[in-house]
């Protein structure tokens, strides 16, 4: 496949996605749906894969973002965070309050002010901000 100048601008959403992590990286991976942690100790590199036996469903994954050092994933059914004390991935739609359940959740972050930002496919929704801090009269 050939890629124009262009296109190397935006990349490809569903090639791979990355964020640092103490250490290393978590990847995430749509073709298979597969997220993976790669840590570095010293010569030593491990990789983990997490798959539907780790919750990690077999759809669309999306974004991956750290948000209050929680890892989340979204997904095309909503959203998935990490569960450090299970090693496992978990449904996890409270950050946006539930709304994102069953949703084609696209993308996910806080801004400096520390409100979050959630970008969803549907026929009505497309980006929502949900306010985090207190609101101002």
């Amino acid at each position: 496949m050939e890629i124009s100048q262009q296109d190397q601008k935006y990349p490809r959403p569903d090639l791979c996605n990355f964020r640092e992590k103490e250490g290393g990286l978590w990847i995430l991976s749509d073709d298979p749906s597969i997220i993976y942690s790669l840590t570095f100790k010293g010569n030593d590199t491990t990789l983990v894969k997490y798959g539907p036996k780790d919750g990690v469903p077999d759809i669309d994954l999306n974004s991956l973002t750290f948000i209050n050092n929680d890892l989340f994933v979204t997904t095309e059914t909503g959203i998935i965070r990490y569960d450090k004390s299970s090693d496992k991935f978990v449904p996890d739609n409270s950050i946006t309050n539930g709304f994102s359940e069953g949703k084609y959740s696209q993308n996910m972050y806080t801004d400096d002010e520390g409100d979050l930002w959630y970008s969803v496919l549907d026929e009505k929704n497309k980006e929502i901000l949900f306010k985090m801090t207190g609101m101002v009269e």
